[in-house]
């Protein structure tokens, strides 16, 4: 489940800077196993959760409202 949230601060009339937020909550999460060998071994578990900011700067070129 993704959760997302943003917000946008203009600065001019033209441009902006925004920051978001997203926090995943996996409700399977994958493993990779190797079991080419006697005792199988984790290669990779995923993450039962995790968060991700973001930070942009938004160019608007259509209506300058």
């Amino acid at each position: 489940m993704l959760v997302s949230a943003g917000a946008t601060w203009r600065f001019h009339r033209l441009l902006g800077l925004s920051l978001a937020a997203q926090g995943l909550v996996r409700l399977a999460a994958p493993s990779f196993d190797l079991a080419d060998t006697p005792e199988p071994v984790n290669l990779f578990t995923s993450a039962p959760a995790s968060l991700r900011l973001l930070l942009g700067l938004e160019l608007r070129l259509g209506d300058p409202r």
